[in-house]
């Protein structure tokens, strides 16, 4: 999905953008926002190479206002947005930065955390841009979990998303992911969405002079997750849809295409893996993300302040809290030996990169 997203999102440009790009300027801020557990700040300097203790020690908070909390970072990630937009452009703000805003997505996702999902909805409703900078292609190929566990049992806050005017396209998409993997892994569901994915046509069709609603490339993806549902009891309908013109055939196909697959089921399986449990989902993003793969771009040494850094260490190391505020002299931590880089070889000398080895 990748790839298509980069090829797609470059053909938008070429074109008249209709999505609403404007994210909230009324509520911009630089301050920092307050919370009800200091662990709970932490998140803001810690990628995905998280120590799964620390990750335990968060979810041992009281849950309610561990969610109070994991919804103000959310909130944040509105909020200071042009915060972290300005220190971007100042070079002072990296990938691993924005790590903060998926703790807060996978970890509303492991508290199972349903009335956290209008807030959710709030994020894809700050425009393209905003998304761009969040989260790129992980929008549809992983935010898509945290809204299927989330939703499963309320989807109508999803649909009515879909239907709204000047959203993104591919916010959008990432709903469509949601409910295509619920009928993929839950097949008594299949009618249920069959029927959403039949209003979805018939409001489109509806809306076809409506330039802030009906889009050609988004029918098309839509035929696209019916092709993957294997939807042969969809085929009227999307006929609808080609008879009128409203279905960009670059991404599906013509209808004669569509049809042939649908009638003799040649689609390979697109069953994917819903949310498990966020270790396993954070070991399988160490394992599968580029970024962490390739060596020479990984997490700069110098993106957190060493006294962050020192501050989160003390705690994961379970310092009394008397200790913890003594290792602080006038808030500054003074380095007694010679800081070693992620990619040196570690010191214990195992002939092992540091990341690989003592640094965790």
């Amino acid at each position: 999905m990748k790839a298509g997203y980069e090829n797609l999102k470059k053909e938008r440009e070429k074109t008249v953008n209709v999505e609403a790009d404007e994210y909230n300027k009324e509520i911009q801020t630089k301050d920092k926002p307050k919370f009800n557990h200091p662990e709970t700040e932490d998140l803001y300097y810690l990628g995905f190479d998280i120590d799964p203790e620390f990750l335990k020690k968060i979810l041992a908070l009281p849950r309610e206002s561990l969610i109070e909390d994991l919804e103000t970072i959310l909130k944040d990630s509105i909020c200071r947005y042009e915060f972290f937009c300005e220190k971007k452009e100042n070079d002072e703000f990296y990938f691993e930065n924005s790590i903060f805003i998926y703790h807060a997505l996978y970890l509303l996702a492991e508290l199972k955390s349903t009335k956290s999902l209008s807030l959710i909805t709030g994020l894809l409703r700050q425009g393209k841009e905003f998304l761009d900078f969040w989260f790129g292609y992980t929008l549809t190929e992983d935010i898509w979990k945290i809204i299927y566990t989330l939703s499963e049992e309320n989807l109508e806050e999803l649909i009515e998303f879909v239907k709204e005017p000047r959203r993104s396209l591919f916010a959008k998409i990432t709903v469509f992911s949601v409910l295509t993997q619920i009928v993929l892994n839950k097949p008594e569901k299949r009618q249920y969405i069959i029927n959403i994915y039949i209003d979805f046509i018939s409001f489109f069709l509806n809306n076809k002079n409506n330039p802030d609603i009906y889009d050609n490339e988004l029918t098309g993806f839509l035929v696209m997750e019916i092709l993957d549902i294997k939807g042969k009891e969809l085929l009227k309908d999307i006929k609808l849809l080609y008879d009128k013109d409203m279905v960009l055939e670059s991404i599906p196909g013509n209808f004669e295409d569509v049809k042939k697959i649908l009638i003799e089921g040649e689609r390979y399986d697109r069953t994917l893996k819903p949310f498990t449990d966020i270790f396993e989902e954070y070991e399988n993003i160490m394992n599968t993300w580029s970024y962490y793969q390739d060596e020479e771009t990984n997490m700069n040494e110098d993106v957190y302040d060493d006294e962050d850094l020192y501050r989160i260490q003390k705690k994961m190391n379970h310092d009394s809290e008397e200790n913890y505020y003594d290792s602080y002299e006038q808030g500054t931590y003074i380095r007694e030996e010679e800081k070693v880089g992620r990619n040196d070889p570690c010191p214990c000398g195992s002939g092992k990169k540091y990341k690989k080895c003592c640094m965790n």
